[in-house]
Formats: C-alpha cells, sequence, structure tokens
C-alpha cells in the first residue's frame, strides 16, 4: 500500500481549489489527449465522460475543474497500453506549454528565484497532487503527496505524470546537462524499471516512504539559460492578477479575498474574518493553508492590483494610494512595491503612460501570447 504523507520543507500548494470549480486552463488535458493519440486514440474517446469537447483543447479561453482532469486521467489508464504512458506523457511537457506559469519559472534568475514562483503560482498549473521542497545536506527534494485521497491506482498514475512533468521542467530550467541524482517511489518495483529509469534518467528507488525527484543542491544558485529580469517581472505580474482571479472564484480563499474587496482601503483583519464566517481565526488559517494560501499573501495580492489599477487608471498621489490601501505611510507602500514588481510606483507609473509597458489595461501580456 502506497504511503502517501507531507515532510518537512517549503510547501509548494496542495489544491487550491475545490475539485468542481471550473477554473482551470487546458494545459495538462491537451497533452494527455495528445499523448494518447499518438497511440491512435481519438478524441472523443479521451475526453469521455468528461464534458468537455475537442473545441475546448483549441481555446485559450476555456476553463476545466479539477475533477474533469482526473476523469480524462482515468480514462488514459484505460485506454492506453503503455505501462509507463503517465511517465511519458509528463516528460512531454514543457515549461512553455504551462502559459504564463512556465514562463515564470522558465525566465527567473536562477533555480532558487524560481522556487518563489512555484511556491506562489503553481495553484494556476491545476495541482492534483500536493508538492513541497526540500534542501538537505547538499541534496534538493522534490516532494509529491496525495491530498485528495484518490485511489492508489490513480493516485500513482498522477504521480507518475508529475515525476516526468517535474524532470521536464528542472531541464528547461538548468539546461539539458542537468541530471537527477535519483527519484524514489512509493510503489513497488515491476517488469517495466529499465523504461521508467529511462524516461527519468535516473535511477529508482521503489518502496520508499516518499515520492521524491532528488538531486545535487549546487544547481539551485546557477543562472538559469533563459533568465530575463524584465520578463520576469512582466510575466510574474500577469500571474498576479491571474492568481487572484482564480483563488477570487475558489473556495475559502475566494471568501477571503471577496470580503477584502469589500471596502479597499479597510480591510478586515483575519480575525474579522473568521468571525464573519462563523470559524475561529485558527479554523480559517488551517483552511487557507489547505487550499495552499494564507491571509498575508491574499491581502498583498490585493493591495498589489488595487495599487496597479490606481497608477495605471487613477491620477492619485503615491501618498494618496498608499492610505488608500491602510499603509501605515509612504515609504513602507513604496518598499512593498518595489518588492512586489521591481519598481517604485513612479518608475511603474512613468513607464506605462510612456508605453514601454506593452500591457493592457488589465495587466495582462499582449493578445496573441498564451494564458496560463
Amino acid at each position: 500500500m502506497m504511503q502517501r504523507s507531507t515532510r518537512q520543507g517549503i510547501l509548494l500548494t496542495t489544491q487550491a481549489t475545490g475539485l468542481d470549480e471550473v477554473v482551470h486552463p487546458m494545459h495538462k488535458a491537451l497533452v494527455l489527449v495528445e499523448s494518447l493519440a499518438t497511440e491512435g486514440v481519438g478524441i472523443e474517446a479521451a475526453l469521455a465522460g468528461t464534458g468537455l469537447h475537442e473545441p475546448d483543447l483549441a481555446n485559450p479561453a476555456a476553463r476545466m475543474s479539477t475533477r474533469q482532469l482526473l476523469a480524462i486521467c482515468r480514462n488514459a489508464m484505460s485506454l492506453s497500453r503503455d505501462p509507463v504512458f503517465a511517465l511519458r506523457a509528463g516528460r512531454r511537457v514543457r515549461a512553455t506549454h504551462l502559459g504564463f506559469f512556465g514562463f515564470a519559472i522558465l525566465c527567473s534568475a536562477t533555480p532558487r528565484d524560481a522556487l518563489v514562483c512555484l511556491r506562489r503560482y503553481r495553484a494556476l498549473s491545476t495541482p492534483i497532487i500536493g508538492a513541497a521542497f526540500s534542501e538537505v545536506d547538499g541534496r534538493c527534494g522534490l516532494l509529491y503527496f496525495d491530498t485528495l485521497e484518490l485511489d492508489e491506482a490513480l493516485f500513482r498514475f498522477v504521480l507518475d505524470f508529475q515525476l516526468g512533468l517535474g524532470l521536464s521542467l528542472l531541464k528547461d530550467q538548468n539546461g539539458e546537462a542537468f541530471a537527477l541524482d535519483c527519484v524514489r517511489v512509493s510503489y513497488p518495483e515491476g517488469a517495466d524499471t529499465g523504461e521508467r529509469e529511462g524516461l527519468l534518467e535516473a535511477p529508482i528507488a521503489f518502496g520508499c516512504d516518499e515520492n521524491q525527484l532528488v538531486w545535487d543542491a549546487a544547481w539551485l544558485d546557477r543562472p538559469q539559460p533563459h533568465a530575463n529580469r524584465l520578463t520576469s517581472m512582466v510575466v510574474r505580474e500577469a500571474c498576479d492578477r491571474m492568481l487572484a482571479g482564480v483563488l477570487s472564484e475558489s473556495g475559502t480563499a475566494g471568501m477571503v479575498t471577496r470580503m477584502l474587496l469589500e471596502q479597499p482601503g479597510r480591510f478586515p483583519g483575519i480575525e474579522e474574518i473568521a468571525e464573519r464566517l462563523h470559524v475561529t481565526s485558527r479554523t480559517l488559517r488551517r483552511k487557507l493553508q489547505a487550499e495552499g494560501a494564507s491571509y498575508v499573501d491574499i491581502l498583498a495580492t490585493v493591495r498589489k492590483d488595487l495599487a496597479i489599477r490606481h497608477l495605471r487608471t487613477t491620477r492619485m498621489t503615491v501618498e494618496e494610494i498608499a492610505e488608500e490601501l491602510g499603509f501605515s505611510d509612504v515609504t513602507s507602500f513604496r518598499q512593498a512595491f518595489r518588492r512586489w514588481t521591481g519598481r517604485s510606483p513612479s518608475e511603474y507609473r512613468g513607464r506605462t503612460r510612456s508605453g514601454h509597458d506593452n500591457l493592457d489595461d488589465a495587466g495582462f501580456l499582449p493578445a496573441g501570447l498564451p494564458a496560463a
């Protein structure tokens, strides 16, 4: 029986939304359907029972739920004749397949910097299983664990898909020279070990207490080959807005976001929000953590979103915006804004009005670029 438990480290979010909330892009569904097509499985069969249709896969505005993605996984399990299908499908994924989330990882200065994106924006990648990062004794560990109480076969399928995807992203970040030290999995060894190790390009230890990709921590601080500071700032800004949109429609985090937006500038504290939701603040924190969120992060996202809107669409002074957003003084606001965007409020407004930042009023990249 597979053991599925969280381990110490940096939590990279678990499931940020409910199973039936239709807020996720179609990236992973498209990869699975395309992978099934290589075995001659038609789109209709791949999407059977999901409520999704072929045009949805080509529509950047289409959204699906976690339950629908899990249904595609179940279809793949029954339709594919390949025992390592999920691993192979995961290896097909590249950072550029994941929209702004993937670009945010790819453009980060170093893999350590990219961890900030993984921690903050993983909700944009339709996470089905939880993930956590650890760094111990010169080794990195990216751990995966069940958060939805999936049946054993489905969890193993999703895990294999994630292991393959995880290696693909690490190679995109670090270059083709990157290699794992080993892979640890909780399921038993089978007859396909050689093929699995070939796809993961590393030895696999079976029957472990955890599911984990392991590599040398020396990679963490090496420059990424596609690092670009300006692009990174622009893409992270888009991710912030998209994440706010997902959270505002989803679960406990969505309710907290909506309450913070009810009276901009008079943000209720977590105790007040908990009281309005008829729970204790401890329970509220636990519910948010289970969704990969926190009151502090949600408040920061709301403040940043409002600050950007004010700078772009109003003539309010920086001092007035700072006061409107509840900062104790303008210096604190300037420091927070620079932390969010890499620029001061005045620099940001100046570049926006001069047209140097090619962003629309909603804060997204120009039309035609992929949405996360």
